[in-house]
């Protein structure tokens, strides 16, 4: 409400998500240049859904199942979830990581924005 438009805020609260989640044990490992665009990235995605579909219902979920997923089919020796995964991890490359997920992001961002027709993009610039 302080805002004229949803971008400050959208930008305030990824940021303070990547921030959050600099305490995981993954960042000591691989250091904060490539984890804190990694997760204020991450955060950014869900917060434009979050404006777009106007609630938080579709950030939850994804970030669960992003989450949930993880947990349940690969882990690593530095992940924050030590889980008994299907797969484990024994090299990472988050930097790697980090482009694939920037394409499938856009690719879902693509689905959502045509399956739920959004139009109010007016809530992010005005």
């Amino acid at each position: 409400m302080l805002f004229k438009n949803g971008i400050i805020p959208v930008i305030v609260t990824s940021l303070l998500f990547g921030l959050v989640h600099m305490t995981n044990p993954e960042v000591e490992k691989h250091g904060w240049g490539i984890m804190l665009p990694y997760y204020s990235l991450f955060g950014l995605f869900l917060g434009l859904l979050t404006l777009l579909d106007e609630g938080l219902e579709l950030a939850l979920g994804i970030h669960f199942a992003n989450n949930f997923t993880s947990g349940l089919l690969i882990t690593s020796p530095n992940n924050v979830l030590k889980t008994d995964a299907i797969f484990i991890a024994q090299t990472e490359d988050p930097a790697s990581e980090l482009l694939a997920w920037l394409v499938l992001a856009a690719i879902a961002f693509i689905i959502f924005w045509l399956r739920y027709r959004w139009k109010n993009f007016n809530l992010i610039l005005k």
